[in-house]
């Protein structure tokens, strides 16, 4: 149903003439191992990307911190992904707060997404508390973001998303 619900999705979202969409790994069930979670998971985008393809709809894969999904902790792990995917369809997301909790050197992830990167979900934090704050209210380093992205002539989206469950 998950995967049918995501295929639904790439058809509104091209509709409705958005060129992209947010695509979670997950939480992997307790008594799966992380192999068999990563096979199901590789099965499933292989289905959305064929759906993808047809319009050339871009599925923005998202790193998430250990909390959120232990099978796309990095952009390593998302580069990974997209190799062994192999189609143009399938790009980077990158959380800010998320990679400030996960793995903070965010210039060297922003080089290496290079031309994978489509967009920048930009948000602050303290580097310890999952929160999404107000750009600047946290220690996410945003001159070196801002130069990184100039650097790779990046020309995709950045939004800002500010919440706190403080």
């Amino acid at each position: 149903r998950t995967v049918q619900y995501y295929i639904d999705n790439i058809r509104l979202a091209d509709e409705l003439g958005c060129p992209l969409m947010n695509v979670l790994t997950g939480h992997v069930l307790y008594g799966t191992s992380k192999d068999q979670a990563m096979k199901w998971t590789m099965d499933a985008l292989r289905e959305l990307v064929a759906e993808a393809e047809k319009t050339k709809f871009i599925l923005g894969l998202h790193p998430q911190y250990i909390a959120e999904s232990p099978l796309i902790i990095t952009v390593d792990d998302a580069l990974q992904m997209i190799k062994e995917l192999d189609s143009s369809c399938v790009k980077i997301i990158y959380d800010t707060a998320q990679q400030n909790i996960s793995y903070r050197n965010f210039m060297d992830d922003i080089r290496k997404a290079g031309k994978h990167l489509c967009y920048v979900h930009g948000a602050d934090n303290d580097g310890v508390r999952w929160t999404h704050e107000a750009l600047g209210k946290g220690s996410v380093d945003w001159e070196g973001i801002v130069r990184s992205l100039v650097e790779i002539g990046f020309s995709g989206y950045i939004c800002t998303q500010s919440w706190s469950e403080l």
